[in-house]
């Protein structure tokens, strides 16, 4: 029969659907039934994928096939991410680019044009290898987010935002990347942490009556802007003697910087407020008319680190801006979009706020303002796509208000099934900290916000292009919405000026935030959207939760006052062999496409479901991923075994006591596997069918059986095999796609089914399960385990028949035969005490006195082996007719005497004559040469 060869099935498999328009029709079946809804979280085509991006893709499909095969009428999507700074940075990578002038100086349209280019290959990339592994999505009808029916979808949304007071613009405090030179959300901060070690430093700030506040800081760019310190009121300080000097401390910490301090005074905090202080870059212009002093916070002072003194920048951070704002203190920040100090540095203009940070130092140590440094290890927020540190600007954007929908998605996910449970809870507590989301860049390849102004301060958001037109006054024939096409539309004002559209474009996660509304078709089709919204299920990285997983609940919360999603399954991410992030610098990152021409489709995607639970981080190691070859392979050779036996099979008038056991467990194995994929335990459900198989069906069933299956009982075993076997296929099915089609055709007469495919069948259906046969079954396992064990510690081998086996249970009649087939023994008795005459322990002795009986059987099995292993290195095939010539005077007795049922056993008729090829036939202490030709 021919081996498993995953590759070769699974390239014959594809073209057998797509001949025979398999997925089609599988879908089409179920048109008009029950509705299942899934959102896809669009990848990203800016670069190839590598095996951790298909774990969640092949999940996908398990769930959504699993759906369909249960009589859900599918909704099944696909979506292509396509805008952003992913894309983009990987074209400036292209071009070589490294700011944004570069961009500028090249052409906002050709960037764009190239962007989009970029886009179109590696979609066929990432369609080709999805196709590959076996994903059924609606590919043809797939969502582009850079496509104008998405852009309209985006507009709506911001639109609605305004409508609903939702929307503000605001000059503020914000996170700022200054390598690709734009704003970026509190989502987007949260995913782009990094623990990393910073100078920390303490310096000492002159006051007006010659004492010296002591503060902290790991910024030390950011001291050139200090406006203020912020000191506890209800914290002890003191002053205390260094020296010639007198410092201003928490009374706690003093002794971090002081051995046994010389304290002169102790007061609360509150006496400090209003105190005047020399700012420590004085020079800048800025500062020689405005002085700093210090100010009471309760909320930002704490005795946990520094010195409970803290360095107040209002232009440098949103808490410093709003401590800064209640003390009617200016924000003053000179640090462009580039992370460079412009004009008002005075003379340090020109200094990078990251790269030249060590000077800012270096000028407090010459000032003599610089108490102390240390290393000090924290998180600090990088870009989630570069990389480079961010840093605080002030800058114009526009917001989504949190205060106007937090309470409503905090509400909202009280009815989402999240999985697992604990991260309701996390995501729970991010909407209850939810900012306002700043949805402006200042970029270029990703949709336009629909946002014209004019010098008035007259503003107008436009809803789609239809609206568009008609401010324009004319149509328009925009086959683009990007810039910089959008930018050239302008319309008179009421006060007589030109509205201009604002440069930004959206957040990219914007984008994805509004995928709903595109999937289901909101703006085409409302009673389509109502049939499918919200989605039944979502599934993407468990880091989701500050991701798409928030923008969704954000945009939607908006847009329809609804939760677009049910049920959300988390997934942990996919690791190196050693439990290493894959990186491409580290060069241990695996390519999808590669793997597959190792693994295969489904081999990959048995082994991303069944290593560890899908929020899991998973370690992709090809050795573990061996384990899952072997449990096909199995799955494989049993098909093959049904399909050697080419003999109609029928139904039995009567089941053995093993055939009983295999239907109960099958049954059983359906029930939990059904329950484990409806509570979206993917692990757990294909951990229940790797055991099922290999070690009920394979490892005990099967070979349980292997005697019946030469005896005229036979049909016996085969039917009730072939009925575990269609069931496991069925099963396996949203699993391993290919190799059950192909099973599924090669058995199909065989299981009377007139489908075109295991995917058009329905989910089986558990029908009554003996508990009391399946229960005994686990003990009758534990008294083999210790026979085995005993034979291995007297020397007897397997095939070595003993006279009984004695076990303290009490057992059925049906269960005494399978454990003395088993364990090859001639009987098995109960007893309440161990013989004196036999061996083993536990409750499970065996009898090993050997009489004239055992030894003419056990010789007989030997002889039977070595005909069957003749038999093989000939070639002959299994239930093949041959004659067979042997020698051996000793056993020539034992052989005439069992020629027939060795006959029946082997297909083989053996004759006494010349033999030239010698086999060794022992037993016990015996040893005989069997010569056969």
């Amino acid at each position: 029969m021919k081996s498993y060869n995953p590759i070769e099935l699974e390239e014959e498999i594809l073209k057998y659907w797509k001949k025979n328009k398999i997925e089609t029709k599988s879908n089409k079946k179920r048109e008009g039934q029950k509705t299942f809804s899934f959102i896809e979280g669009p990848p990203t085509l800016n670069a190839g994928p590598h095996v951790g991006h298909f774990r969640g893709r092949a999940l996908k499909d398990v769930v959504l096939r699993y759906k369909q095969l249960q009589g859900f009428d599918v909704r099944k999507r696909a979506g292509w991410d396509c805008q952003g700074l992913p894309v983009e940075l990987m074209v400036e990578k292209d071009l070589g680019f490294k700011t944004k002038h570069d961009i500028e100086k090249y052409g906002i349209e050709k960037f764009n044009k190239k962007c989009e280019q970029r886009v179109l290959t590696y979609h066929k990339t990432w369609e080709k290898v999805s196709r590959r592994v076996g994903m059924w999505m609606d590919w043809e009808n797939a969502y582009w987010t850079m496509n104008n029916d998405y852009i309209e979808m985006v507009w709506t949304v911001v639109k609605k935002a305004h409508q609903n007071k939702i929307l503000k613009e605001d000059y503020r405090v914000i996170h700022w990347c200054p390598r690709c030179e734009t704003a970026l959300s509190q989502h987007e901060v949260s995913q782009g942490y990094e623990t990393i070690k910073d100078k920390s430093i303490y310096v000492k700030l002159k006051t007006k009556k010659e004492d010296f506040l002591i503060v902290w800081t790991t910024t030390p760019w950011t001291m050139p802007e200090n406006m203020a310190v912020m000191a506890n009121p209800e914290i002890d300080y003191v002053k205390i003697k260094v020296e010639n000097e007198t410092w201003i401390i928490a009374k706690e910490l003093a002794g971090k910087l002081v051995d046994n301090p010389k304290i002169l005074e102790t007061f609360k905090g509150k006496k400090l407020k209003g105190l005047e202080y020399e700012q420590p870059f004085n020079e800048i212009p800025y500062h020689k008319t405005h002085t700093p002093r210090v100010v009471m916070s309760k909320e930002h002072v704490s005795l946990e680190q520094g010195t409970g003194l803290v360095h107040c920048a209002p232009g440098c951070g949103p808490e410093d801006y709003e401590v800064g704002k209640a003390n009617q203190i200016e924000a003053f920040n000179p640090v462009g979009e580039n992370g460079v100090f412009g004009e008002d540095a005075g003379e340090y203009k020109g200094l990078h706020a990251i790269h030249d940070n060590y000077k800012f130092l270096k000028k407090l140590e010459e000032k003599g303002l610089l108490v102390k440094t240390e290393v000090y290890e924290h998180e600090y927020p990088h870009c989630w796509r570069c990389g480079t540190k961010l840093i605080f600007i002030m800058s114009n954007e526009w917001f989504f208000i949190a205060d106007k929908v937090r309470d409503r998605m905090v509400q909202a996910n009280q009815k989402v099934n999240w999985y697992p449970e604990w991260t309701k809870t996390r995501f729970g507590n991010w909407l209850e900290g939810a900012k306002d989301w700043n949805i402006s860049r200042k970029r270029y390849w990703g949709t336009p916000l629909p946002i014209w102004k004019c010098d008035c301060g007259n503003v107008q958001v436009i809803g789609n292009v239809k609206e568009l037109e008609k401010h324009a006054g004319k149509k328009l024939n925009l086959t683009d919405l990007h810039r910089p096409f959008v930018d050239k539309i302008k319309w008179n004002c009421k006060c007589g000026k030109k509205m201009n559209r604002i440069e930004h474009i959206g957040d990219v996660w914007l984008d994805s935030g509004v995928s709903p509304g595109v999937t289901f078709e909101y703006l085409k089709n409302k009673t389509t959207f109502k049939k499918w919204f919200p989605a039944d299920f979502i599934t993407e990285a468990t880091d989701q939760t500050r991701g798409w997983y928030y923008t969704l609940m954000f945009a939607n919360t908006i847009m329809f006052d609804k939760c677009p999603y049910k049920h959300v399954l988390n997934q942990g991410y996919v690791l190196d062999d050693k439990g290493k992030k894959m990186s491409k610098s580290k060069g241990n990152v695996v390519w999808f496409e590669d793997a597959m021409k190792k693994t295969g489709a489904d081999v990959y995607r048995y082994f991303m479901l069944w290593k560890t639970a899908m929020w899991n981080s998973v370690n992709y190691d090809e050795k573990e991923i061996k384990l899952v070859y072997r449990l096909l392979n199995a799955y494989w050779n049993m098909h093959n075994l049904l399909q050697l036996h080419n003999k109609k099979i029928t139904k039995p008038t009567k089941l053995e006591y093993a055939d009983e056991w295999m239907n109960s467990r099958t049954n059983t194995i359906i029930k939990e596997f059904t329950e484990n994929m409806e509570k979206y335990d993917i692990t757990q459900a294909t951990r229940t069918l790797y055991n099922f198989i290999l070690e009920d069906v394979s490892r005990f069933y099967i070979q349980s059986s292997r005697a019946r299956m030469k005896t005229e009982n036979k049909n016996t075993v085969y039917y009730t095999l072939s009925n575990t076997l269609k069931t496991i296929t069925q099963l396996l099915s949203p699993i391993t796609p290919f190799i059950t089609e192909k099973i599924y055709q090669n058995l199909k007469n065989t299981w009377n089914e007139k489908n075109e495919s295991i995917h058009m069948l329905n989910w089986p259906k558990q029908e009554n399960n003996n508990a009391k046969i399946e229960k005994e079954v686990e003990k009758i396992k534990t008294i083999i385990e210790n026979a085995l064990a005993t034979r291995s510690e007297q020397g007897i081998r397997v095939r070595w028949p003993v006279q009984t086996v004695y076990v303290k249970e009490r057992l059925s009649l049906g269960a005494k035969k399978l454990v003395a087939s088993m364990c090859n023994a001639l009987e098995v008795k109960s007893v309440k005490e161990k013989p004196e005459h036999a061996k083993g322990k536990d409750g499970v002795y065996l009898d090993l006195k050997v009489n004239n009986n055992l030894r003419e059987l056990g010789l007989f099995r030997e002889i039977t082996r070595q005909v069957q292993t003749y038999r093989k290195q000939l070639g002959y095939n299994v239930g093949e007719t041959k004659n067979m010539n042997y020698n051996c005077e000793s056993l020539t007795k034992i052989i005439e005497k069992n020629k027939e049922e060795l006959y029946k056993l082997t297909s083989t008729k053996l004759n006494k004559g010349k033999g030239d090829k010698a086999f060794k036939v022992n037993f016990h202490e015996e040893e005989h040469e069997l010569k056969l030709k």
